[in-house]
């Protein structure tokens, strides 16, 4: 057991750091900093970085399979981007998005099933986007998301 002095306020502003970490680490959020989909399997997350997300405007369709993800580069324009991601393959799969460091990620996709995915993006740059089952990604399953500004 730590002992704590009265005359050690520096101990003591450790010991609560220390509790404030741990605290935040046993948060509600999900591991490694995933937002879990809706029940219906759309999984809309705000990836806004500052300011308000701009309305959209972008639809993509990706199509994954054992272990691509098709097509691997794409592009689309800050505000809400609206992904379909079709399971071509055999097993089931996910989609996520690495967004400044914040992933945001879907339900399973099974095997022939489509899902919708919503993002939003409101600053322009290249993010990675890849398949979130466990190897998946080191398989091949990746590719790049480009974000222009708005038309």
């Amino acid at each position: 057991m730590v002992r704590i002095r009265r005359e050690s306020p520096i101990a003591l502003v450790v010991l609560m750091t220390g509790l404030l970490f741990i605290l935040a680490a046993c948060g509600s959020s999900t591991s490694a900093g995933l937002t879990p989909p809706s029940s219906s399997g759309n999984a809309e997350q705000s990836a806004s970085i500052k300011g308000t997300p701009l309305v959209s405007n972008s639809k993509l369709t990706l199509s994954e399979k054992e272990f691509s993800i098709t097509p691997a580069t794409a592009t689309a324009t800050t505000g809400r981007i609206d992904f379909t991601i079709n399971n071509d393959g055999t097993i089931v799969h996910s989609f996520a998005v690495d967004v400044a460091g914040k992933v945001f990620t879907s339900s399973d996709v099974q095997p022939g099933k489509s899902i919708p995915f919503s993002v939003t993006i409101s600053v322009p740059g290249d993010y990675t986007f890849y398949c979130a089952v466990p190897g998946h990604e080191a398989l091949g399953m990746k590719g790049t998301l480009t974000v222009t500004g708005n038309p």
